[in-house]
């Protein structure tokens, strides 16, 4: 097999590819590269400087273009679905990973058909019409009656920001999408702001336990700021105790914080079709790293990872597939809690990756 660097070399060397643009590498060399791509590595980047190297190697130039990068998505989950034969303990061992399994299934014939029955049955007056005439359903139908591997289209869950839509809506068809009913996330309570700028300037851990100290909160009266107060006093001992050196992945951590949890929501979605004819072991729903719950029902989910870098290909498996499904679990059974609120009812999720949240 041809080694990268001669890859792109052969690539910059063909004439018919000139002018030079990496936009056109990355949709001409999509397969190859998702083949040797690597959990958690930032492919923007990589591949950007790569292709760069080369091409100042022949004293060439590159074109300007607009890279899509969400074809490197579509092709790396196609890649990961062919070759799920990676153990436990060999994904562990695997550089800034954990043992989640972030593979989208090859689907087989029974999938499509079970997909078309369950659109058939669904009631077309309810449909959504844009104002251009565009159907989305039939739109997210389209899409999912052609892709290989499973999507979220599969579960008629359409994300704007999945670069794959712009096959199959206007830009602004996904703006109109995008805005309507759109949430207005609320500011941080007065009282909690205040609390969390107690730690400004500190820099120190001693300085920042000092100032911990000092705040007494009622778990009762101030929920809300003796969460905060807590949690920050979790950060703070993991750090004084320097656990944090000894976390080799997300999962170690997650797990001394405050452990992996299974989704109830997800866990009742997969049980949907066991019976008494045919009586086996409940499956389990999909483990979070944080959920948003009452007693009873789930409000939200987060998933978090190590390092910082919302394009490695575990942040975008995450955020692409495994949270909007969790989310919409949970918003199923929020519906038949309360139908009459169905165009009301919200589920929110967390991508925590290192430093950064969205």
């Amino acid at each position: 097999m041809d080694t990268i660097d001669e890859v792109i070399e052969q690539y910059v060397l063909d004439q018919a590819n000139h002018p030079l643009k990496l936009d056109e590498f990355i949709k001409s060399k999509r397969r190859f590269i998702a083949s040797i791509m690597d959990l958690g590595e930032n492919y923007k980047d990589l591949w950007s400087v790569r292709f760069a190297k080369i091409v100042r190697k022949h004293n060439l130039t590159v074109a300007k273009s607009q890279v899509d990068w969400g074809v490197l998505t579509i092709a790396f989950f196609e890649h990961l679905s062919k070759n799920q034969s990676v153990t436990p303990s060999e994904a562990s061992s695997t550089k800034n990973t954990t043992t989640t399994n972030n593979t989208t299934p090859k689907l087989k014939e029974g999938d499509y058909k079970k997909f078309d029955a369950m659109y058939q049955s669904l009631n077309r007056n309810t449909f959504w019409t844009l104002s251009t005439g565009t159907v989305v359903e039939d739109k997210v139908k389209e899409l999912a009656m052609k892709l290989s591997n499973e999507h979220p289209s599969h579960s008629m869950i359409l994300d704007t920001s999945d670069p794959v839509w712009l096959e199959y809506f206007t830009k602004s068809e996904l703006k109109e999408i995008e805005d309507e009913k759109k949430v207005t996330l609320s500011e941080l309570p007065k009282s909690m702001q205040t609390y969390l700028d107690c730690y400004n300037g500190l820099k120190t851990l001693d300085e920042l336990w000092n100032e911990h100290t000092k705040h007494s909160l009622h778990p009762i009266r101030d929920a809300d700021l003796y969460w905060v107060h807590s949690s920050v006093r979790n950060v703070l001992e993991i750090l004084m105790h320097g656990l944090h050196k000894k976390f080799k992945t997300q999962a170690d951590y997650m797990k001394r914080a405050c452990g992996e949890y299974v989704s109830k929501a997800s866990s009742t979605r997969v049980n949907l079709d066991r019976s008494l004819a045919a009586l086996s072991r409940r499956k389990i729903g999909t483990k979070t790293d944080i959920l948003f719950t009452t007693e009873y029902l789930l409000f939200g989910t987060v998933e978090a990872g190590k390092i910082s870098d919302v394009n490695s290909t575990k942040t975008l498996y995450e955020a692409g597939m495994k949270l909007p499904k969790n989310l919409k679990d949970m918003l199923y059974d929020l519906v038949q809690e309360c139908p009459s609120q169905l165009i009301n009812i919200k589920t929110y999720g967390i991508i925590i990756s290192g430093m950064l949240i969205y």
